[in-house]
């Protein structure tokens, strides 16, 4: 009963954690598209207002892109605890069987 509730605990954190990696990522690419549809509105040749922003947004793409990994990475190692937590609980049990 024991075993069965902190798996369910875990397997509870890994979908909650993929949640928002799948949020983080969806943004992004909402973000990217947005940045993408400005151009058409703020690229002129009479102020630099939009090269101005996307230079600035370029600047800091590698961290959130790096957010993005981390995440994803969390997301991996939860997953590969839980098979570890879940292959060494059906050892028990099969020991005592």
């Amino acid at each position: 009963m024991e075993i069965t509730f902190t798996l369910e605990k875990m397997e509870a954190l890994y979908n909650e954690a993929t949640d928002y990696y799948n949020i983080y990522q969806n943004s992004l690419a909402e973000i990217n598209q947005i940045i993408k549809e400005l151009s058409l509105y703020w690229t002129s040749e009479e102020t630099n207002t939009y090269q101005d922003f996307y230079q600035k947004y370029q600047e800091k793409l590698p961290k959130l892109l790096e957010a993005k990994d981390m995440m994803k990475e969390f997301c991996n190692q939860i997953e590969i605890k839980k098979n570890e937590f879940l292959t060494a609980a059906n050892q028990s049990i099969d020991s005592f069987e």
